[in-house]
């Protein structure tokens, strides 16, 4: 609207630049007689006024529609007027012209192809340095400890990581070397080599290899989980596998020890066709988790030895996951929503899954709770094997109660249990009475606080008809 009015604006303007018209000076001296002269002029009469109102309303028509197509016509201008052209980019011919710093002569990737599992392989990548600085390799990382890493000179001499310089033109390799022991299948893994330069100040190598084990283990994990400490024991089977001919294996001198949580066994031999063709000879052992072993996860290594010359020792890593004997229900106590203050009492039992017999000697807490009581009673009378244990507690003002309780038992092999406990503590009473005040008085009147400042004009009054305090931000109003 306002670009209308401009238009329209501009348009008077413009027509009052017109040269004025005779009759503009025309003084009519008889307008009873129908005509009037002067300076030789006819003068229009009040006869001919409905004509001059038609003509100013076809002018003013003219002047409005004018005006409009002003505005009609502003788009299509903008639309006509250039795109304004991007800034010209500002690029370092000679930095732009110039080459990475290393170049690899043979690629940054390198297939070891089928390798067997039993010795490491190597391979050196050559690069030289095309740019026109010297360059220093600051970092060499790979992905794993199978796979390590070092810079050689273009003789062939180890650098260490504070002489690893290389002038333009100089070349040098960065050593690969891969252990694929108890590894099998498609390994690829990556190298990444930092240096100084500012184009290219990283550089990501990759070596892989399709490993084929010597000695095949069947399972390739031997793991238990959620043994029982007492009862019936675990079995599982194991295999090794090997490729010779009158291929064997056996558990190794002094590795059943009485300290071991496991005991193997030889169970027998079988001969088997591979997928090749080639024949295989498996030899099965019998793994057994002790009864009684360590809590938690319990792990050792043990060594085979085989009648293959490339493998003679073969080790082989256990692992089982023994759960205790004692268990508490529940196994997190979860005190709930509490008052700031009050007292929570809380419960919960401890007993034997082979009802063995013991004793609770002492029951600690740790974390949010002041001060505790704690009662322990066995669940049935004459008997030692389960108690129930009450603790009654102070609850903290801190909002979350979390903590963990410890018990002390007289069992050597597991002489304590532990269980955490969790809770909340409420809002402050304040907040409590918020929520739950009474309904408001209408007559009532509150004070509230405004952020807007008081104007020395306001008539704001209070309840006792007085005005307020301009300066206060503070103001009064009834409910």
């Amino acid at each position: 609207m306002t670009v209308f009015r401009a238009c329209v604006h501009l348009e008077q303007r413009r027509r009052r630049r017109r040269p004025l018209s005779r009759q503009s000076n025309v003084s009519l001296t008889s307008l009873g007689q129908g005509h009037a002269r002067r300076d030789g002029a006819k003068v229009m009469t009040s006869q001919m006024q409905p004509a001059n109102a038609s003509v100013r309303r076809v002018r003013k028509l003219a002047l409005v529609l004018s005006a409009a197509g002003c505005v009609a016509a502003l788009p299509s201008l903008a639309s006509a007027l250039p795109m304004p052209l991007p800034e010209p980019r500002r690029v370092n011919v000679e930095r732009a012209q110039a080459k990475p710093g290393f170049e690899f002569a043979d690629g940054m990737k390198h297939d070891f192809g089928k390798i067997w599992d039993h010795s490491t392989v190597k391979h050196r990548f050559k690069f030289t340095n095309v740019g026109e600085e010297r360059l220093s390799i600051t970092d060499v990382q790979t992905s794993c400890g199978c796979t390590i890493s070092g810079v050689q000179d273009a003789d062939g001499n180890d650098l260490p990581a504070n002489r690893r310089l290389f002038e333009p033109g100089e070349t040098g390799y960065v050593v690969a070397e891969f252990d694929p022991k108890r590894r099998n299948g498609v390994q690829i893994k990556p190298i990444r080599i930092y240096v100084n330069g500012e184009r290219t100040p990283e550089y990501t190598l990759e070596i892989r290899a399709n490993v084929d084990q010597i000695i095949e283990q069947e399972p390739s994990i031997v793991y238990f989980r959620g043994v029982e400490k007492f009862g019936e024991r675990p079995t599982m089977e194991l295999e090794l596998i090997g490729r010779v001919d009158d291929f064997d294996a056996n558990l190794a001198e002094g590795q059943n020890t009485d300290d071991s949580p496991f005991t193997i066994e030889r169970i027998g031999v079988e001969e088997r066709e591979g997928v090749d063709g080639q024949p295989k000879t498996a030899v099965k052992f019998l793994v057994t988790v002790k009864e009684g072993a360590d809590q938690g996860v319990v792990r050792n290594v043990y060594d085979f030895t085989t009648t293959d010359e490339r493998a003679k020792l073969v080790q082989i890593p256990i692992s089982a996951q023994v759960l205790g004997d004692l268990t508490t229900d529940p196994r997190r106590i979860n005190i709930g929503r509490i008052e700031p203050g009050s007292e929570v009492e809380t419960s919960f039992t401890v007993s034997s899954k082979t009802q063995r017999d013991f004793e609770v000697e002492e029951v600690l807490i740790t974390g949010a709770f002041q001060r505790a009581d704690v009662d322990i009673t066995p669940l049935e009378e004459g008997k030692h094997d389960a108690y129930k244990v009450t603790i009654k507690q102070m609850a903290s003002p801190m909002p979350r109660q979390n903590g963990t309780v410890t018990v002390k038992t007289s069992l050597k092999d597991e002489s304590e249990i532990r269980l955490s406990y969790y809770g909340w503590v409420t809002r402050e009473a304040a907040t409590n009475a918020q929520r739950t005040r009474a309904p408001r008085d209408p007559n009532a009147v509150r004070e509230r606080t405004t952020s807007r400042p008081q104007r020395a004009n306001d008539s704001i009054r209070n309840a006792d008809g007085e005005r307020a305090d301009p300066a206060n931000e503070k103001t009064y109003s009834p409910e």
